[in-house]
């Protein structure tokens, strides 16, 4: 518990869906997956009562059990992982669900039944109200998979270098992925290679009202470092440590600012911090950190003694 990471995501789809959408997000997940699963009991009524041959053909069948194990793969899915949030995976979904309810009956909803069948104009108004939204959801999210995979490009650009053409994609992509926290730590890593810390920091700002990974403070960090603002890279990696105090790489950056910024009683309590956390996995970059901190405060200890006598 003590060397314990970040948790960003419980790995179960309802408990992620309760805590952001309440009561009311987890009732409508609840009942799309029921709803699904209760047409396997209309399936067996309508086998049980078909007479004609056509109406229950092997291939509907195999379609209909291909559909029903992958909702139940994806459900079973759900509850060990994130996958309401992958695109892949809900357009997959899409699919499975749209296989189970084009061999069933339609859902009768009162209002739309409220009006003679004969009045051709009010049937297609309904059905055009009903279309609408389902083909701009569709747009939206195949808009944020395109999106997405230009955020990529752009970050494999910056990754090699090419800085002005990573940049260059950026700023096309903000009205249709803005929300994510990965666009704006990648426009703001962009910034960051090439100098430009204050475009920089208002990025990250805007990543970590999106995200709680440590990340983001760290490249804060680095951006406030780097314009020797040292109290406020302090006050980032401070918050670092505590996202994930696992990290020996994030203890040791707050270290340097505190030595740097010459607060020499905090920087020899944390590499005393330092040197008797057990790592999760010992490494020779570890032991390096620990071999530091022994030296800091050998000398801080020297130092000392020099002062008493």
């Amino acid at each position: 518990i003590q060397n314990a990471g970040p948790v960003i995501m419980p790995h179960n789809e309802l408990i992620q869906n309760w805590v952001e959408a309440g009561i009311i997000g987890l009732f409508l997940v609840c009942s799309f997956f029921t709803s699904l699963f209760l047409k396997i009991k209309n399936n067996k009524k309508d086998a049980e009562n078909s007479v004609s041959p056509q109406t229950s053909r092997s291939s509907d069948k195999n379609i209909i059990n291909v559909a029903y194990a992958g909702v139940g793969s994806f459900i079973a899915m759900s509850m060990v992982n994130s996958t309401l949030q992958i695109i892949p995976l809900v357009f997959m979904l899409i699919l499975y669900a749209a296989m189970i309810s084009s061999v069933q009956q339609p859902i009768k909803i009162l209002f739309l039944h409220a009006y003679p069948k004969t009045n051709r104009i009010t049937s297609v108004f309904y059905r055009t109200v009903l279309t609408l939204p389902c083909i701009y959801l569709m747009y939206f999210i195949a808009s944020a998979a395109c999106s997405d995979r230009l955020n990529k490009k752009s970050a494999m650009l910056r990754n090699a270098g090419n800085y002005q053409k990573a940049l260059e994609i950026m700023p096309a992509l903000e009205n249709k992925i803005s929300f994510q926290s990965d666009y704006w730590e990648n426009y703001g890593r962009i910034y960051l290679d090439m100098g430009q810390y204050s475009k920089a920091l208002i990025c990250f700002e805007k990543a970590k009202k999106a995200t709680s990974l440590p990340e983001v403070y760290s490249y804060s960090g680095i951006c406030y470092e780097r314009m020797n603002k040292y109290p406020q890279a302090i006050k980032e990696y401070e918050i670092l440590t505590s996202l994930d105090p696992s990290r020996f790489i994030y203890k040791m950056a707050l270290l340097q600012m505190y030595l740097k910024n010459r607060n020499t009683e905090k920087a020899l309590s944390l590499a005393s911090e330092i040197i008797h956390t057990k790592p999760k996995i010992p490494s020779d970059t570890v032991n390096s950190y620990k071999k530091i901190c022994y030296n800091l405060l050998k000398i801080a200890s020297q130092q000392k003694e020099k002062i008493l006598f």
